[in-house]
This record gives structure tokens, C-alpha cells and sequence, in this order.
């Protein structure tokens, strides 16, 4: 007689219970088939959204890093969070879709498994705590999506339980694979992703635990606006550029996919004054060829000096004026 997976008495044998398993999948084999599902979803009219990590890195941004950081301050999930880290890796989320409150992903193993963790908000309290510490700390929403925070706002922001990022009690996971544990690796994987995907899409953080990031902004009270003419003002395509968040109006762009009752009215407080070189350091700047060859055609010429008159040649003496020799001594 054996346990089973689940708790109950088996009357199969433990081999019989290891035959219930999915085989083993070579990690080639897991890639050619999350390309495999890709291509079907898309044949299907359903545009996927692949977790594709380059590398071993899964997170380079502060939103991201922090997000990985809270998953594997549960030391008791290091094994499962290991195998996640490793599916993530091999591209094996093949489509994950994040709303608010609700993230739903595929996940390719040795079948198609579908998954779904779902957020509880984050309580108002805590929300309120943030936005106090937050208070004239966050010049715009640029600098709160880019993680440019204090320190102590990020003590405040990533404080387990009271934070932003959600600790386990606070998420309700499934998946339709056959691992009955609490989290299997394909819900870690999927966990990994989320992280990853902060890296281009930070407001994804605000939409799961269901806040304002804007609220955060408008108390940063002593925030100066720069004015729309102002040349330090970067555009839109600066923005994009700055750190790949995309900020039209299009459907695609992450800002443009949260809810307009939440982060309506706040596009215009993007902005990031760059740094004004004082004149007294400048150095002097040289004149190009042509502008030093123009300068000296413009150029007032300057008034000659009059010439100065010669003398004239001493006059010569005449011959025939000139005095006869003296006469010669006679001899004695």
C-alpha cells in the first residue's frame, strides 16, 4: 500500500505511481515546442507575448531586480524557484498576459499547461504609507517607472508585507499540470517572467496589487513643471529611448494599456531636466575656417598712416665753385 502525491493511501505500487509522471523533456525539445505553440496561437488570431531572455539575467532594472529579490527571500522555495529560473530561461513561457490583479500564462513543458496567479489589492494603509513616504521625493512618472527613488522610499516601497510586491499569502496560484505541490516550477517560471517583464513594462507592479502610480506623483508637491517650449523637455521618442517604455497613444504602448480611470491626466508630467554646463566652464569655442575667413572680409580696415616726408639730397657742389688748391712753397 503507498501514499499518494496527494495525501491518500494508493493501492498501486510505488512504480505504478511514478509511471503517472510525465516523462522527461530534453530543453531543446522544450524550446522547439514553445516555437511550435507560438506559431499556433498566431495561426489562431491570438498575438502571444513570450517571456524571451537573453543570457542568464532575468532582470536588469530596479522594478525587476526587486521583484526577483522577493521571490527568493523564501528560502523554503528554493528548489521549485530553481527549476522556474531554469524553464524561464529556455523561453518556455511561450505567452503571459498581465491585468489588473490577474496574470494568465502557457507555459510549455512536456505538454501545454495553462496558469493563473492571481493579486489581492494592496491595502489602502499600506498604500497610504507609501504615498506619504513617497511625498516630494518623485520629480515624475518617468523617475518612479525608472526606479530613480531614495532609499529610504525603497525601503518603504519593497517592505515585506506592507510593500508593493506581494508576499506568498497574497497570491492565489494554479496550474493544469499534474505536480500537486503549492507551486510547481511552471508557476515560478511564470513568477520569473512577471519580473522580466518589469523591465519594459513597470506599471505592471502598480495594475497587479490595483493603485494609482499617479497619486505618487501628485505628492511630489514641490516638483517644478518645465514648461512645453522649454528645450530641455524630452520628447516621446526620448522617453523610448531613455529606458524602452513606450509612451504613445498607441494600444501597444505599456502606459497606453492601463486603465484610463487610473493613470489618466499624468502623461504631461514627463519630464527629466538635464543638466545646464555653467557659461564660466565652457570652453571657448573656435571659430570654424569659413567664419574667421568672413570675419576678415567684414573687417573695418584700418586708417594708414601718412607718409613721412623725405629729405631731399644735400645739394652738390659745383666744380667750378669749388676752391682752388693752395700754392705750393717756393724752394729755399
Amino acid at each position: 500500500m503507498a501514499w499518494s502525491r496527494f495525501g491518500s493511501r494508493s493501492s498501486r505500487s510505488r512504480q505504478d505511481d511514478w509511471s503517472a509522471w510525465p516523462t522527461y523533456t530534453r530543453v531543446s525539445d522544450r524550446r522547439a515546442q514553445a516555437a511550435i505553440e507560438i506559431g499556433k496561437m498566431a495561426k489562431r488570431g491570438h498575438t502571444p507575448s513570450p517571456v524571451q531572455i537573453e543570457g542568464k539575467v532575468i532582470a536588469h532594472t530596479v522594478w525587476g531586480k526587486a521583484w526577483c529579490k522577493s521571490l527568493e527571500a523564501h528560502a523554503d522555495l528554493a528548489n521549485r524557484l530553481g527549476r522556474g529560473r531554469s524553464y524561464v530561461r529556455h523561453g518556455c513561457v511561450v505567452d503571459l498576459q498581465p491585468s489588473t490583479g490577474l496574470v494568465t500564462a502557457l507555459i510549455s513543458g512536456s505538454s501545454l499547461y495553462h496558469a493563473s496567479i492571481t493579486f489581492e489589492p494592496l491595502p489602502p494603509e499600506h498604500w497610504a504609507r507609501i504615498i506619504e513616504a513617497c511625498r516630494g521625493q518623485i520629480r515624475s512618472l518617468v523617475e518612479l517607472l525608472q526606479g530613480k527613488l531614495s532609499t529610504e522610499v525603497m525601503a518603504v516601497v519593497c517592505r515585506p508585507g506592507e510593500g508593493l510586491f506581494p508576499h506568498l499569502g497574497e497570491m492565489k496560484m494554479r496550474c493544469s499540470c499534474p505536480d500537486g505541490a503549492w507551486m510547481c516550477k511552471h508557476l515560478a517560471a511564470v513568477l520569473y517572467g512577471i519580473g522580466h517583464r518589469l523591465d519594459t513594462r513597470p506599471e505592471i507592479l502598480f495594475s497587479l496589487r490595483a493603485v494609482d502610480p499617479s497619486e505618487l506623483v501628485a505628492a511630489a508637491t514641490r516638483t517644478p513643471v518645465l514648461d512645453e517650449a522649454d528645450p530641455r523637455s524630452l520628447g516621446d521618442a526620448d522617453l523610448s529611448a531613455l529606458f524602452g517604455v513606450s509612451l504613445d497613444d498607441d494600444a501597444s504602448g505599456p502606459l497606453s494599456r492601463l486603465p484610463p480611470s487610473s493613470f489618466g491626466g499624468v502623461t504631461h508630467l514627463l519630464h527629466i531636466a538635464e543638466p545646464v554646463t555653467p557659461e564660466s566652464t565652457k570652453p571657448a569655442a573656435k571659430k570654424a575656417p569659413a567664419a574667421r575667413k568672413a570675419a576678415a572680409t567684414h573687417r573695418t580696415p584700418a586708417a594708414k598712416k601718412p607718409p613721412v616726408a623725405r629729405k631731399a639730397p644735400a645739394a652738390r657742389e659745383d666744380p667750378a665753385e669749388s676752391k682752388a688748391p693752395a700754392p705750393r712753397k717756393a724752394p729755399v
